[in-house]
């Protein structure tokens, strides 16, 4: 308020000096205002283009957040359904191996019987000996047929065989010869 009082009397009551004064004080302040206008103009001009960029940072941004939500949620269904997989993979893992114990359960009820009816085929070939004389003879004649060297030979009835003569020896009270 100074200021244009003291302006005001000078245009009133001044002299040539003061009035030329005040041109030149008016002068450099309208040149300083200028100037300041001007900067205040720039730097809303580079406000504006830093409003712009930064709204264009923060499109980018959205879009790559956009992306990546999109990703992760193919990412998750892929991961879901790989899981899902490998649940139906573990569950037919469990079943086959249930499948497999089983037969395994099986297939050894089923060698048991087998073993038990070679038994009794064994047995048989031993059927009607009633001495240790007789033992040996049968014996002799089943290795004879039954020897792996000969073209009805087979391993598997001679170890029979030889179990089967074993225990009758025993039961005879013989001595079996090596």
């Amino acid at each position: 308020m100074k200021n244009e009082e003291r302006i005001e009397e000078i245009l009133i009551n001044g002299t040539k000096d003061d009035l030329s004064e005040l041109r030149v004080w008016l002068f450099k302040e309208a040149v300083r205002l200028e100037n300041l206008a001007s900067s205040v103009d720039s730097k809303k001009e580079h406000l504006e283009n830093e409003k712009f960029r930064l709204k264009g940072e923060i499109e980018k941004i959205r879009a790559q957040i956009a992306y990546d939500k999109e990703k992760l949620a193919a990412d998750n269904d892929f991961f879901e359904e790989k899981l899902r997989i490998l649940r139906e993979g573990y569950d037919k893992l469990t079943r086959d191996k249930k499948q497999l114990d089983e037969d395994k359960a099986y297939f050894a009820r089923e060698r048991r019987y087998l073993k038990e009816e070679e038994m009794e085929t064994v047995s048989a070939f031993f059927r009607g000996v009633n001495s240790p004389l007789a033992l040996k003879k049968r014996y002799k004649d089943l290795i004879k047929i039954f020897h792996p060297d000969n073209l009805n030979g087979d391993q598997e009835v001679i170890q029979m065989i030889n179990k089967e003569y074993s225990l009758l020896c025993a039961s005879y009270g013989l001595q079996m010869k090596a």
